[in-house]
């Protein structure tokens, strides 16, 4: 009878996570996070939906793994900024990082480009993010790669 159907098209399990704003954590610098991630527990694991869900597919034990490591940076980044800002209350009046000066001058760094919404379809595997700051940016879910710039290819 010729060989067994294959299993390989169809995950055995699929599960969401609300990424709780953590989805620039989750995929990590060029994308290093989110690929060790999928490296370690096998399942597939991608950032959706502008960055407020994470889809985690695999047989159970994958997805299971991959789940708990999820949630962990998760946990992790948000114990990193809630320190962070608890030090920055309790450096009292040093920084005022937000504080805009009307004088002009100043590191008024421009922000990222826009994202182009009207030159057609993204490549193959690119979807439009948007970061901490609602700033849009692109990435790859194929292979974890980021960019600010309108991919190519």
């Amino acid at each position: 009878g010729g060989p067994p159907p294959s299993t390989k098209t169809q995950p055995a399990e699929v599960r969401m996570l609300d990424a709780q704003g953590m989805a620039g954590r989750i995929i990590g610098k060029g994308g290093e996070t989110i690929k060790a991630i999928q490296e370690r527990t096998g399942a597939k694991v991608q950032v959706l939906e502008e960055g407020t869900k994470v889809r985690i597919a695999g047989d159970p034990g994958q997805v299971d793994a991959a789940t708990a490591e999820v949630e962990q940076v998760i946990e992790e980044s948000k114990e990193y900024f809630a320190n962070k800002d608890a030090r920055r209350a309790a450096a009292g009046n040093g920084g005022g990082g937000s504080v805009v000066s009307s004088f002009g001058g100043g590191n008024n760094f421009p922000p990222p480009p826009p994202l182009p919404s009207s030159d057609g379809p993204l490549p193959e595997g690119w979807e439009i993010h948007k970061d901490d700051e609602g700033n849009g940016y692109y990435f790859n879910v194929l292979d974890g790669r980021s960019q600010w710039t309108r991919p190519t290819d």
